[in-house]
């Protein structure tokens, strides 16, 4: 249950700048869960980078990026 309130957070928050969610949002965020990505921990200055590879078409990765920069703005503290 907690995994799709993520997913539907996620799927949500798409909706501000991405104009194919109600077509496109669910198989976006499938893919971001799926693709690979390289998890950099930032031990000094405590800090974790997600370094993600490029999904399936050019539009997706942008509302990915914009999606990313929404995520940054809350800057979260994990415990």
């Amino acid at each position: 249950m907690l995994a799709y309130r993520a997913e539907s957070a996620l799927f949500n928050a798409l909706r501000d700048f991405y104009k194919y969610t109600d077509k496109e949002g669910r198989i976006i965020i499938n893919e971001i869960f799926t693709s690979e990505a390289d998890i950099i921990p930032g031990y000094q200055n405590k800090t974790l980078t997600v370094k993600r590879h490029s999904l399936s078409i050019p539009r997706a990765n942008d509302a990915v990026i914009k999606l990313c920069q929404l995520l940054n703005e809350t800057e979260t503290i994990y415990p």
